[in-house]
Order: structure tokens, then C-alpha cells, then sequence
């Protein structure tokens, strides 16, 4: 049986991988972008988004094979995978591009 404390802080992992693009200006949370004066534009957030992506889906590849043989996926898995990656970035596309401009007026 599979621990679920290790399900439920996997699930954590890939939420702040998803929200992290759209959550600051920075580049994967640490390199400052000094090229783009009003921030990050939105094709640079969203190619960063999609390399926090296959980041989560290789942490998720890595826990799979330690807890025994790795199932083998077929591109349904991928594809799902990459909608719930979509869903759990929900939060952090509102709070950049509507909340903030709402609540703090940017």
C-alpha cells in the first residue's frame, strides 16, 4: 500500500510547481528578469510552465519506480497529467492577471 502522506505531498509539489510561473517575476523563482520591464510576459511564464511540468511528471516517474515496477503509461496518461497540471495553475493565472489588478490595483 502506497503512504498517503506521500500522495498528498506529491500533490502539494505539483500544485507550487504550477503556480510558481504566474505567482512572481522571477524566473523559476530565482533569477531576477531585468530584460522585461512591466514583468514577465506571458509566452515566457508559459514556457517555464511547461518545464515545471515535466519536472512534476519526472518527480511523479521517480515515485512510481521506487515503490516498486513502474506501470507503463500510454499517452492518455500524459494527457491527463497535463490538464490536472493545468487545473492546479488555476489559482496563480487569477491572481496575476485578474486578482492582483482587482485587489491591489496593478
Amino acid at each position: 500500500m502506497v503512504n498517503p502522506v506521500i500522495i498528498n505531498l506529491y500533490m502539494l509539489a505539483l500544485f507550487l510547481l504550477a503556480t510558481l510561473p504566474f505567482a512572481n517575476q522571477r524566473l523559476f523563482g530565482l533569477v531576477p528578469v531585468a530584460a522585461f520591464k512591466s514583468g514577465k510576459p506571458f509566452p515566457v511564464r508559459l514556457g517555464e510552465w511547461f518545464v515545471l511540468f515535466f519536472i512534476g511528471l519526472g518527480m511523479g516517474l521517480y515515485l512510481e519506480n521506487s515503490m516498486g515496477t513502474r506501470h507503463p503509461q500510454e499517452w492518455e496518461f500524459y494527457a491527463v497529467m497535463l490538464v490536472v497540471f493545468g487545473v492546479l495553475s488555476v489559482p496563480g493565472y487569477l491572481w496575476q492577471y485578474q486578482l492582483k489588478k482587482l485587489l491591489l490595483g496593478k
